[in-house]
């Protein structure tokens, strides 16, 4: 029997909307699709979560019955947290708790173009508005890197890439995690290398600066 006073469920879409650019969530058909039979990853945390070693799991759930957007499944999942769940028990939810299926999505991972590498500041991480932008050429994949180069240099207001290196506050990040804080220049994602562009208030948009070489950096041009 489920632990009801301490076991609740996540909400994937309503969390999804907090990183975009990051969140996996499934597709709108795929869940529609779902029926009895059907292996679903949920879900759950817990509560009072200072009780718990974890806040949460995500586990495998068969899904036995549907109504509407209710589900009712059994957990195929050893829980790694004592909140007394054990397989085979009896679990009710929702289609948001829903993070993904075993069966292949139709719309794919809506994230996947934002899983390329771009080096950025840790201001930009923090929050700080994007002020300056970048397109190198990719760097070649290496053995170890978790994936693939953008190309992209991303800086706040008042950085330089010198001044960030320097101050050992570079970071290379998926370029998701720098849209999930601004994503005022997702038009520009696509540019070829070689291209730069610096925020103007003025304009109220990013304005593209003289190209440059790829392989040699550009500069922000400081104005304000």
């Amino acid at each position: 029997m489920l632990p009801a006073n301490r076991i609740c469920f996540g909400d994937v879409q309503a969390h999804a909307k907090t990183a975009p650019y990051t969140f996996h969530r499934p597709s709108a058909a795929l869940l529609e699709s779902l029926e009895p039979g059907d292996l679903v990853k949920v879900w759950f945390e817990y509560e009072p979560r200072w009780w718990n070693v974890y806040s949460g799991e995500r586990m495998w759930v068969i899904i036995k019955a549907r109504d509407g957007d209710g589900l009712t499944g059994e957990l195929d999942n050893i829980p790694f947290d004592a909140t007394g769940l054990k397989p085979g028990d009896k679990v009710q939810f929702r289609i948001e708790n829903v993070l993904s299926a075993e069966r292949q999505d139709p719309e794919g991972d809506a994230t996947e173009p934002y899983w390329a590498f771009c080096t950025t500041s840790q201001a930009v991480l923090d929050g700080a508005p994007v002020d300056f932008l970048a397109r190198s050429e990719p760097l070649e994949r290496q053995a170890g890197d978790k994936g693939p180069d953008s190309g992209w240099s991303i800086l706040a207001a008042g950085e330089t890439g010198e001044q960030v290196y320097e101050a050992g506050l570079a970071r290379s990040v998926p370029l998701g995690r720098v849209l999930n804080n601004d994503d005022r220049w997702l038009h520009l994602i696509d540019e070829p290398p070689g291209q730069a562009f610096e925020w103007s208030d003025e304009a109220s948009e990013f304005v593209r600066l003289a190209p440059f070489e790829p392989g040699k950096e550009a500069e922000a041009s400081g104005d304000d």
